[in-house]
This record gives structure tokens, sequence and C-alpha cells, in this order.
């Protein structure tokens, strides 16, 4: 998920140049119910979520230190939903494993060095944000990082002696300088499943979520080009002659597609879905891509959001859509038609990520209101995620004042039939 900021402030920042205010008034559409007037449905509907992201990479949200006492962690995750409730958000997700490790009891991974510096699990965090949430009818997802093995300011070095990526070094890939999986790897694909359906069988969560971070987003070096990304090995051996963006394609759905099976193996009513960068592709005439100028998660992150939803392995998508309305290579109100457009039919539930953290530097008065009045005029719409707890705890640019207009009554949206 933090790539993605470096991301969309190379979009705003130097592609892009700058997006401006427009008040229009927001075309109109099928609007949800209102619960206390809705009859009895036909079909069980879903309430609108209004979810946000809380990050333990880099101690972003939670916790704030791995150098606090229990006590101490305990009252961040009560301070996080009593914050929820007064903003009347419904829905947690919660970053379980930034980087191939855990904030919660597993078999699979060890505890993260961002909730205890000596990797002990002297309570369950995810546990205990479910026991908190459960007395408020909030929604707990366990966000995972699939791929990532190492962050800024650790390293390889740093990993217990009996982690996966030590004993099987072969599932390892140095890219710039951090240290990813290699989705190229049938039994890395099978253990990251597995890994997920772990938490799936033991919590009680609504959802697992996937977020952005696939084959990595690109890196730099001192000349100006970009680095490659180094699986010759694995391509060797697992390739079969199929174009190397294809394969790389085709394992990222094969993780996908497994994880969907294993979890539902394991628990049928857990939901899982994927948060991808907010460009699948760019429109270049005959690719059925968006009408936007940016990097593709199709062409660079080897992501075929579109695929998962049209085969069935995926409950919902929730793209990062990180930009304004009005911001003219990759607008938001573009993009939410196109997401909406490509999810009809499906039964695939679509949630959009917001960019709460771009709030303060964009001071556009009644953007989140627009885009959350657009939003709701989209048939596959389902609710809104927002990236960036701390701007709303504190209210960047009245963000918090335009969600409690939106939020003060309750929506139901009809209920869409499932894919199979």
């Amino acid at each position: 998920m933090l790539q993605i900021l470096a991301w969309s402030l190379l979009l705003s920042m130097c592609l892009f140049g700058c997006g401006g205010a427009n008040n229009a008034a927001v075309p109109s559409g099928p609007q949800p119910m209102d619960a206390k007037d809705a009859d009895t449905p036909i079909i069980q509907p879903q309430r609108e979520m209004r979810g946000v992201w809380i990050a333990s990479v880099g101690n972003i949200n939670y916790p704030t230190s791995a150098d606090t006492t229990v006590a101490q962690r305990q009252e961040e995750l009560e301070k996080i939903v009593e914050h929820c409730v007064e903003m009347k958000l419904n829905t947690i997700f919660f970053q379980v494993r930034p980087a191939a490790d855990a904030l919660y009891a597993s078999s699979y991974f060890p505890v993260s060095l961002f909730f205890s510096e000596t990797r002990t699990l002297d309570f369950d965090p995810l546990a205990y944000l479910i026991q908190l949430c459960d007395a408020y009818d909030i929604d707990v997802y366990a966000w995972i990082n699939p791929l990532r093995i190492t962050y800024t300011g650790s390293t390889f070095a740093d990993l217990p002696q009996d982690h996966v990526a030590k004993t099987h070094p072969d599932w390892v890939i140095r890219y710039g300088s951090m240290y990813y999986f290699d989705p190229g790897i049938p039994q890395l694909r099978t253990y990251i499943a597995s890994a997920a359906a772990e938490i799936a069988a033991n919590y009680d969560v609504t959802g697992i979520a996937f977020d952005d971070y696939f084959y990595p987003y690109p890196v730099i070096d001192e000349n100006g080009t970009t680095v490659a990304f180094d699986d010759s090995q694995s391509y060797a051996t697992y390739g079969e002659n199929i174009p190397l963006a294809d394969w790389r394609r085709n394992n990222i759905n094969s993780l996908i597609r497994e994880t969907y099976e294993t979890i539902k193996a394991v628990n049928q009513n857990c939901r899982f879905g994927v948060s991808p960068f907010g460009i699948w592709r760019n429109d270049d005439g005959s690719n059925g891509g968006s009408a936007t100028n940016g990097l593709s998660a199709y062409d660079t992150l080897y992501c075929d959001a579109l695929t998962w939803a049209k085969d069935g392995y995926v409950d919902f998508l929730a793209p990062q859509l990180y930009w304004q309305c009005d911001f003219d290579r990759a607008s938001f109100s573009v993009l939410a038609d196109w997401w909406d457009t490509q999810l009809q039919g499906t039964g695939i539930s679509l949630y959009i990520s917001h960019a709460a953290y771009q709030y303060l530097s964009w001071n556009i008065s009644g953007e989140m209101l627009r885009q959350i009045n657009d939003a709701r005029t989209k048939k596959t719409y389902r609710g809104s995620i927002f990236y960036g707890y701390d701007a709303l705890v504190n209210n960047d640019c009245q963000i918090c004042d335009e969600l409690a207009s939106l939020y003060q009554k309750e929506w139901l949206y009809a209920g869409i039939s499932p894919l199979h």
C-alpha cells in the first residue's frame, strides 16, 4: 500500500500536473435505500461499506511503536475503534501481514517486528480487535501484503533462521534494496494461500484482502533505467515457452485463484478480495482500458484484476482511486465509471479505496463529497475504504465533516446475485 503513495505522487506531480476544483453537480443515478424506509427485500441487501485501512507497516497507524506495553497497544486499538464509531465507519481493514510476518497467531510467519521488537505475541491484536469490534457491529478484514519480505529499515539478516524465506532461499528474489517472494514458484503460491486460509479458519474475520503489491513496483537506478526483476531461474523452470509477461500474469492469477479456493475450503463465509492499483490498463483503442495515462497494473505489476472477477476468484475488488475527480490523466470519476462497467454482470462487489492521505495536499473543498456521491450512482458500488487514518482523525481539510454529512443515515444496496 505504501508503494502506491509514491506512484500516486508521481502521477500527480511529475506526469499529470495539477487537478483543479470543480463543484459541478454529480449526475443522477440509482441511489441506495434509506435503511429505515426500506421494505423487507427479497434478496438480503448489503449495507454500505464505510471502511478504513489501518496500516502496521512502518508503524504508520498501529502500533505506533513496537517498544510499548501490552496495555498501551491494547489502548491504541481501543482508540481506533472509538474513532471509527465516532466517524460512523463500519469496517476496519487491519494489516496483519505487512512483510512476511504476522500480527496474529501464525504457524507460517513469525510475529512482526512492527508489533514487537522481540517478535513476542504477548497478546493477539487481531483477536482483540475482533472482540472490540463485535460490540459495535464493525466488520474486520485481515489485510495481507502477500509477497513482500523486507521493508525499509529491515534487512534479510533480521529474519529468524527458521523463517520460510531462509529455509527456502530459492523462493526469494532481491529487487533494489528489498526482498520479495517469487510468485513464479508453485510451492510458494500454495504457502501464501495456506497462510491466508489459516486466518480464515482461526479468526472470525468478515474477509481477507490482498493489497496492490504483486510483482514489485519498478525500481529506477541512478541512470534513470528501470531495474529488471530477475526471475529468470523460475521462468526457465516453469515458463513453458510462454511470453514472460503472460507467464507472470498467469502466476498472479494462479495465486489469487488458489488463495480463494483454499480460503473457501476452510470457511465458505469468509470473503476474499483484492485492492489493486487503480488503473488496470490505459486505453490504446483496442484493449478495453480506461481513458487514463498512468502506470498500468496489468503491464507493470502483472495484475489482471478483471480476469479474477470474471473467473469468480474474488468476492470483491477495491481499486485504489487515489486521484481527484478532475485529475485529467487519472480522473476518479472516469475510473469509478470504468470499474463499475467492468464488474457489471460478474456478481463482484465494488468497494472504492479513497486517498484520505492526499486530502491536505489537494485542498479541494467538497472533493470527498463529490467522490462518494459519484460512486453511489454506480450499479456495482457497495461502499468506500479510506487510506489515511490519521487524516480522518485529524479532520484534514474538513474531510470528516464531509463524511459526517454523507454518513448521517445508513444505506442499503439491493443484494447482487453471486457469480456461481
